[in-house]
Formats: structure tokens, sequence, C-alpha cells
């Protein structure tokens, strides 16, 4: 996929459904069994695999053997309407503007469908983390207000849907460092040069890894970054304006997104990546909030990849301008304690054929032919 628009032409072109059969993308997720492990969302038991239990106040979340919230792994791609706009969920009445502060919890709300033309294993894949979603709700706890993390529908035309969130996009850091008493002796001053001896030459002193960032900040190389690290909000596209009221002290979390070759993705690239269509591995927590008195059934993302891009075309999100007559619905989140996976593969790990693929539509040439349908090897077919 191209940051620039596609320029059209006469010939015949392949969607990226039908890219990914036949450059071997599918084939290659089903031979790494990609989610369809013992932590793979479509194989887990809710109730029974995974208890639910109390995690803090009145909410609760699957837990696995340590007793903390269990990873589980999904597939998918995005649906239309995915995006990184800096405003997340940020809900304000309609007609007011009420900035984002320091105390506001804004996050992403992101939906996955059904790969476009996935072979009958991974459609049944996908098949089986809705309805694993599915089942997990209680009854008592189901109702037309409730808040869900899947949906489904009956008719054919409108895919089952699979809602996951991110944590917490924003966040001030809490020091808790105690102040160090120090006894009332005399201090001694350091030489600020060294004295060399007569004839050697003066050489310069080697400079240190860290660089002077624009808010007057150290910050690391960019090879030493990782998830988690705070940022200078102001390095996501599109963030400013009359929608932000964050004092300096706020900070942009570094979520674990990485591209097809498992390198993290900067911020400022999010856009490029967080784009309909586009395929993903995930990681999230299985969590049932209780707000008020009002439950939430919620998946919150751990750590994704981009296995593959679409054909569609990342739109650069701009700094959201007040409109009175916006009214934008917010969900709320609650970040869990992080886990790890037993997975042979996690987000970020994953290596597919043809990960450095742009997604283009690609034309097919005259003699090529139709596209040959992809025969997917039966499990222990050679084995007697």
């Amino acid at each position: 996929m191209s940051e620039e628009t596609l320029s059209s032409t006469d010939g015949a072109f392949v969607s990226y459904g039908e890219r990914r059969v036949r450059d071997g993308i599918y084939d290659a997720i089903i031979d790494m069994e990609l989610a369809m492990g013992p932590d793979g969302l479509g194989q887990i038991e809710p109730h029974v695999t995974l208890p639910l239990a109390a995690t803090f106040l009145d909410n609760m979340a699957f837990v696995g053997p340590d007793s903390k919230p269990f990873p589980v792994q999904l597939l998918g791609e995005f649906a239309p309407g995915t995006n990184v706009e800096p405003t997340g969920t940020h809900n304000a009445p309609k007609g007011e503007l009420r900035p984002i502060n320091d105390k506001s919890r804004v996050k992403w709300n992101w939906s996955l469908q059904c790969p476009d033309g996935a072979p009958d294993i991974i459609r049944d894949l996908f098949h089986n983390q809705v309805t694993t979603l599915h089942n997990a709700i209680d009854p008592e706890h189901a109702s037309p207000t409730t808040k869900t993390w899947a949906t489904r529908f009956m008719r054919d035309e409108q895919p089952d849907l699979i809602h996951m969130g991110t944590e917490r996009i924003y966040k001030v850091p809490k020091y808790s460092r105690a102040p160090v008493s120090t006894p009332n002796v005399k201090m001694v001053k350091k030489p600020l040069f060294a004295i060399k001896p007569p004839g050697e030459p003066t050489s310069p002193t080697g400079s240190t890894s860290s660089t002077l960032s624009s808010d007057g900040g150290y910050q690391s190389p960019v090879a030493n970054r990782k998830a988690g690290d705070l940022l200078n909000p102001s390095v996501l596209t599109g963030y400013g304006g009359g929608w932000f009221d964050h004092t300096s002290a706020t900070r942009l979390v570094q979520l674990d997104i990485r591209d097809p070759n498992g390198d993290l993705i900067h911020p400022q690239d999010w856009w490029k990546w967080i784009v309909e269509g586009n395929l993903v591995f995930a990681t999230a927590e299985m969590h049932l909030y209780d707000i008020d008195n009002r439950k939430t059934h919620s998946l919150v993302m751990k750590s994704l990849q981009i296995l593959d891009r679409s054909d569609a075309v990342p739109v650069m999100p701009q700094q959201r301008i007040w409109d009175p007559q916006v009214n934008v619905v917010a969900k709320q989140d609650t970040p869990p304690p992080s886990s790890q996976s037993p997975s042979k593969y996690s987000p970020g790990s994953v290596r597919l054929p043809c990960g450095k693929s742009k997604g283009k539509k690609r034309a097919l040439s005259e003699e090529a032919g139709p596209i040959p349908k992809t025969k997917i090897p039966k499990k222990n077919a050679n084995k007697k």
C-alpha cells in the first residue's frame, strides 16, 4: 500500500485478499498456527480453562494460572472506520467544548473482522474467536445496554466484529522520589579540565548516546525505544489545538505496535499502519468492568503486529476543529497489569514470506490466467 493515491490503469487488478492467497500469506499463518494454540482466543473456554476472578474494586478479568489477566491471541483485519485520531474516545457533551486534560482517560477502540479472501481454516478461526467472546458473557450480565467485545450479525452481508481497545494513550508520570538528606559537610569542587602531560595532544572527548529533545529533555536513541516509553505528545500526528489542555507533564505512551518486520512503530507513523483492511495479529486481555453499576466487557490490547497491508490509502490525521454539533460517545477504560504469553509466536516475532509487500493492487499479465486456488493440506496427511 502506498501513501499516495494509487493511479488507475487499464489492466486487471488483484485485491489484497486474493494477493494474500496467491503470495502464501494465509498459508504461512496456518503453518505457524498463529492464534491457533492453547492461548488462542478461539481455543480457550472461559469459565472452564480460564476462571473469572476479581481484579480491583468491583472489576473482574479472566485470569491464568498466575492469577493475572490472561493475554489471549487473536487474528483479524481492521474493519472500516479504524483510525488513530489524537482525541480518541474523548467525550464532550453536545455543543460544549470540554478539552482533554491530564485526568482524561483517552484510548482508541478498533474493530476486527474476518480477513478478506481467507481460506476456511482462518474463517473458522475467526468464527471461533467471536463464539468464545459471545459465550464468555454471563446471561446475568447481558442486556441491551451492556457494552460487549463482539457484535454478531445474522445476515451474511454484515460481518461479525470483534471490538478491541487500547490502554490509555496519555498519562502523567508519577515520581515518588523521597528527599535524600545530606550531612552538613564542606563540598569539594571538581576540575573542569584534566591536566595532561606536556607534549600530549588534546583530543576531543567522545559524545554520549543521548540526544537533546525538542522539549528540553533527553531521550534515548531510536534503536533503544521500547513499548511503554513516554514521549512528548506533540509527536502524535494531528495532536494539538483547542481540544487539548494538557500540562507539560503529560506524556504519550509508546504502545506495542509493530510492523511486518517486528520493528516498533513510532507514534508519528501509527496513522500509516492502523488502516482499514490491514491484517493484524494481537494479544489482549478479557476484562469485565463495573462502572456505576453498568457492566462493560472490554478486550484490552497488550501488543499488536501488522502482518500485511491492504489496498486502503492511509489518511493523515489533522488537528480536530471544535464542532458544537458533534457529540462523540466515549467508552471507559481501566488499564490492567501486563502479562506474558506462553505461545511460540507473539506479535512482533512473526515473519511472513511477503512481509515487505506494500499491499498495492497488482496487475495480472495476460498470460497469467485465472488465480489458482490454494489447496490447504490436511494435518497429519502424510502420517500413517
